[in-house]
């Protein structure tokens, strides 16, 4: 009896493409979710302090759950308006964490509230660290790959889009010869 081989199916460019788009998707994505992580973190464990809810005084939130929001919007809020300082290679969140652990180590020196803002701050500065490293990987592998794909399916006519734009410029040149062809003969 003959061995059977097994052949591995390959995938094709537009499954390929979309690979590569839906990394890049949940990249921008979970860049935008790590400073929440830190918040989350910092929240459970000061729970009982922050939040307080005892029945005589009802609901009631401290400061340092108010200058973790702060913290955690600043952020949230700087990735989402990034300058472009380096456009390039190098990630703009970079300075935008260098900005927070500046402030945060700032803080710290100040007072003893400013201590708890710096804490919040340098906790916020670990998250956008971490938002930093995942915009570097989709800047420098993901975006790239994601490209280079969807520029072969448009050269090569493989979406919906691609392919009537090659359709309407094969017809827009068969035209152009026939009217071309049309004057040298009425010459």
């Amino acid at each position: 009896m003959a061995e059977r081989i097994k052949v591995k199916k390959q995938k094709t460019t537009v499954q390929k493409y979309r690979v590569w788009r839906n990394w890049n998707i949940g990249l921008t994505a979970a860049k935008f979710a790590a400073p929440a992580v830190p918040f989350g973190i910092v929240l459970g464990l000061n729970w009982n302090d922050w939040v307080g809810n005892s029945p005589s005084e009802g609901w009631s939130i401290g400061i340092g759950f108010g200058m973790l929001i702060i913290a955690t919007l600043s952020a949230v809020i700087g990735i989402w308006k990034k300058d472009e300082l380096v456009k390039s290679k190098v990630s703009g969140l970079l300075y935008v964490t260098i900005i927070f652990l500046v402030i945060g180590f700032g803080f710290k020196l100040l007072a003893s509230i400013m201590n708890e803002m710096g804490n919040m701050f340098l906790y916020v500065a670990c998250g956008l660290a971490g938002s930093f490293g995942i915009d570097q990987v989709d800047k420098t592998f993901i975006v790239p790959e994601a490209a280079r794909f969807k520029a072969l399916i448009e050269k090569n006519g493989l979406s919906k889009s691609s392919a009537k734009r090659m359709d309407d410029e094969e017809q827009a040149a068969k035209e152009g010869e026939k009217a071309k062809q049309e004057r040298i003969d009425s010459l």
